[in-house]
């Protein structure tokens, strides 16, 4: 009998019925759309950029600030106008995206993983300051999932030892502002228009303030080439290109319309999942997870003491056997090569949390009757691969 040859056979797979995310466009998005395409003003100048600029900070909260091409670029610019660079150290949450955790090494700093808290997936205060040293400048706050961070506490410990807080507004854009109103805390704020955000300009980010408005024009020139008003190229130092679009901010101006719509829609989705999954997690095959602030991707915790095989087959049965498309949690950032030095100290929740979680479909236009179809199979995944 000769060797055993491995099956390459291409698996088939469902067709993709549910994405894990998809953006609400529409008439009105359409329309703007076109009228900044007529105006011939496509590029980084035009009526749709004065009205984002003007517009946006007062939608969540803020006094003032800038648009810019997307999150990241918000990040980078943050750091660079709170002057942080060689030799400081900025303490970032371990599980995140890894966006905030690059942006100081973007300006040539030392990222610092601190370690989140098991009831609400945010960075711990506590862990934060175990890590601070005389070298820390300050504390990235990422609002993951749309819960937000313990903002007080993190506000009363960064004025204690005299450090920045940048707040991480990405998933969170909808949150009420009566209540932890993120973005409200920090220095800085930066946020993301990405395509599967709850507004989007396809790409797109933004940098405010509430308190220091004083910063917003070392962001500006950062953003635009450090350019010298009304003079032909003159710089005044290095600078980037950081500049949004009129088509883009066309596009976000339609969107920002919508916002109280897209927030209850979503909030609407999260209770459906919420009522569909109760009899898993009374079985505790699932296990909850924090209520969002705002609902940007539904969370589903697999219970791992249930779980003989990993997440991830979970999520392929998902999408192989019922077309259904689903997201992992991001991997931790100390398992990340470039990131791993940042670890000082045990990552235990983190790690844990990356594990088991995976995020369900979620965007407007999904019916409670979608909910449910999604909810069951994947309950019927989880369990095949409990017995398997």
């Amino acid at each position: 009998m000769g060797p055993r040859v491995a099956d390459t056979t291409p698996r088939r797979m469902a067709p993709i019925r549910y994405p894990v995310s998809r953006p609400s466009l529409g008439s009105r998005e359409r329309a703007l759309l076109l009228d900044a395409f007529d105006s011939g003003w496509v590029s980084s100048r035009g009526a749709y950029v004065e009205r984002v600029t003007r517009e946006f900070p007062p939608l969540v909260g803020a006094a003032a600030g800038v648009p810019c091409t997307s999150g990241t670029a918000a990040l980078h610019l943050a750091l660079l106008a709170l002057g942080t660079g060689p030799g400081d150290e900025v303490i970032v949450p371990d599980l995140t995206y890894v966006a905030p955790a690059n942006a100081p090494l973007l300006v040539g700093a030392t990222p610092v993983l601190a370690d989140v808290r098991a009831h609400d997936w945010a960075i711990d205060p506590a862990d934060v300051a175990r890590l601070i040293t005389p070298r820390t400048r300050g504390v990235i706050a990422v609002h993951l999932y749309g819960i937000v961070a313990d903002l007080r506490e993190l506000r009363a410990l960064c004025d204690r030892h005299g450090l920045w807080l940048v707040e991480d507004c990405a998933e969170a854009l909808g949150a009420p502002l009566a209540a932890r109103s993120p973005g409200a805390w920090g220095e800085l704020a930066t946020w993301s228009f990405f395509g599967n955000k709850v507004l989007t300009s396809g790409e797109g980010g933004f940098v405010t303030t509430r308190t220091r408005a004083d910063l917003i024009p070392a962001a500006d020139a950062y953003r635009t080439l450090a350019v010298v008003p009304e003079q032909h190229y003159v710089h005044a130092h290095v600078g980037l290109n950081y500049r949004i679009t009129n088509l883009q901010c066309a596009l976000l101006c339609a969107q920002m319309e919508s916002l109280a719509a897209f927030r209850d829609a979503r909030a609407a989705i999260y209770d459906a999942y919420e009522e569909a999954l109760a009899a898993a997690f009374g079985t505790r095959l699932l296990l909850p997870g924090p209520r969002p602030d705002v609902c940007w991707m539904y969370c589903a915790l697999v219970n791992e003491t249930r779980l003989t095989a990993s997440r991830d087959r979970v999520a392929a049965r998902l999408l192989e056997q019922h077309g259904i498309d689903s997201r992992p949690f991001p991997r931790p950032m100390h398992q990340l090569p470039h990131l791993a030095k940042g670890a000082r100290g045990l990552l235990g929740v983190s790690a844990r949390l990356s594990r088991a979680g995976l995020n369900l479909p979620t965007y407007v236009g999904l019916e409670p009757s979608d909910v449910r179809t999604i909810a069951a199979a994947f309950v019927d995944c989880v369990q095949e691969v409990v017995a398997a």
